[in-house]
């Protein structure tokens, strides 16, 4: 892949070795890792969208409630609190990319307490 790409990975507690195996590979120039401290999930069904997850980086004092404000937007699938640069990590659905741009600017970027924002589009290669 020519570029820069940015990969998410999701694993559980106990693969404290991935990390290490994942900054071995020749191509990875950069790695975050971040522990989960708190979870938040819906369950989803329905027309499929576009997806991405959005890295939320909020004064530490405050991300508690940016956590609390985040959870409560119909429009996030599922939210982490988290330790480490970015502390909410959030996922979201909408009709399109663009679409999903526009609510990072409007609802997310201009929330108090956040001082950094980056997306990740998910593309879902299953079936393929």
């Amino acid at each position: 892949m020519e570029g820069l790409g940015n990969i998410m990975m999701r694993v559980r507690l106990g693969s404290s070795c991935l990390p290490a195996t994942v900054q071995s590979l020749e191509s990875v120039s950069e790695l975050r890792v971040m522990q989960i401290l708190d979870d938040y999930k819906i369950a989803t069904e329905g027309e499929p969208g576009a997806e991405a997850y959005i890295l939320i980086e909020a004064k530490e004092e405050h991300r508690d409630e940016v956590f609390k404000v985040i959870t409560q937007m119909k429009e996030i699938q599922a939210c982490s609190h988290t330790a480490g640069e970015y502390g909410v990590v959030a996922r979201v659905r909408g009709t399109s990319f663009e679409w999903i741009e526009q609510f990072i600017a409007v609802r997310i970027r201009t929330l108090g307490h956040v001082q950094r924002v980056r997306h990740c589009d998910v593309i879902n290669l299953e079936g393929f």
